[in-house]
């Protein structure tokens, strides 16, 4: 984990936008409701003056929900909510209802993001993503970048 760059007056690009800041490192993201076994925890960012870039892996062998929505926590709070995010279930995502495409969503003013299901064939209709939707032995990577 690197620290983070800071400029006292930035860095200028021509005429109006300046770079203040610049940081690369790792966290280890967790279910930030539930209490989870892992067997890999890993999580990666580049932050780029407001836009933090991560990727992250976590593959668990126990998981106990404590809440109705699953969270995974990001490494900075997010500045707004943002969904230009992906994920992958690799094993063990079993949304009820059998909708398939699940979409997370940094959450604004908070340090992790919300994961829901859409349940309709528009693609207009999201439910929130269960604990109980998920197995203990799983595998999820997620990618994408938000706003702080």
């Amino acid at each position: 984990s690197g620290g983070l760059a800071t400029f006292s007056n930035g860095i200028q690009f021509g005429t109006g936008t300046t770079l203040d800041a610049y940081e690369e490192g790792s966290w280890n993201p967790v279910f930030d409701n539930a209490t989870a076994t892992y067997t890999q925890q890993d999580g990666h960012y580049t932050r780029i003056g407001n836009k933090v870039y991560f990727i992250l892996r976590l593959i668990t062998s126990a998981i106990t929900q404590s809440a109705d929505i699953v969270n995974i926590t990001l490494p900075f709070t997010a500045a707004t909510n943002f969904s230009p995010v992906t994920c992958f279930a690799e094993k063990g995502f079993n949304p009820s209802g059998g909708a398939g495409n699940i979409v997370p969503l940094a959450v604004q003013n908070q340090s992790y993001m919300s994961f829901y299901v859409i349940t309709s064939s528009t693609g207009n209709n999201y439910t929130n993503l269960a604990y109980n939707d998920l197995s203990d032995d799983m595998i999820v990577r997620v990618s994408g970048f938000y706003e702080v």
